[in-house]
């Protein structure tokens, strides 16, 4: 019995996960604020060390973007975030999500997963989720805000618990 125990505990760290989420899109408006242009679906892949994976998200007009995302933990290292810890930081968004040195970002982020996403057409997004469960990471589900290169946000952002 043990055995068995011990087995598929193998089988089930090589698992993927897998989920879906949605936010709202708000674009600026001409006399300040932001309004409401519609939802936005995403969904995300894990490896199979449940830490990292794909996500995607899916914008009202029909807009894709593509890329990964990383669970900020302990034993990330600055080869593994240095791309997200680049999106914060770069002056093209405006101000930054986070203005302290590279070594403190993992600390900042801790129990958080960061993204980095990019259409097809060249647009950015940069997200930012609190995990509901951050041992369960993106399975556990989660909410955050993104933002995107041309001053669009996503508000609202969930991501559902997973599979």
């Amino acid at each position: 019995m043990r055995t068995a125990w011990f087995y598929g505990m193998v089988f089930c760290a090589a698992c993927s996960h897998s989920g879906a989420g949605e936010g709202t899109l708000e674009v600026p408006a001409t006399s300040g604020g932001s309004v409401a242009k519609g939802p936005v679906s995403f969904t995300w892949q894990s490896k199979s060390d449940a830490s990292n994976g794909a996500i995607q998200a899916k914008l009202p007009d029909g807009s894709d973007f593509k890329g990964t995302y990383l669970q900020m933990t302990s034993e990330a290292t600055e080869d593994d975030y240095d791309m997200y810890y680049g999106a914060w930081r770069d002056p093209v968004w405006g101000a930054p999500w986070y203005r302290g040195p590279e070594e403190g970002f993992v600390k900042q982020y801790s129990g958080r997963v960061v993204a980095h996403l990019q259409s097809d057409q060249g647009e950015r997004m940069r997200c930012a989720f609190t995990l509901a469960d951050p041992v369960s990471g993106m399975t556990g589900g989660g909410e955050g805000d993104c933002q995107i290169s041309n001053k669009e946000t996503v508000f609202d952002a969930r991501i559902e618990p997973g599979e």
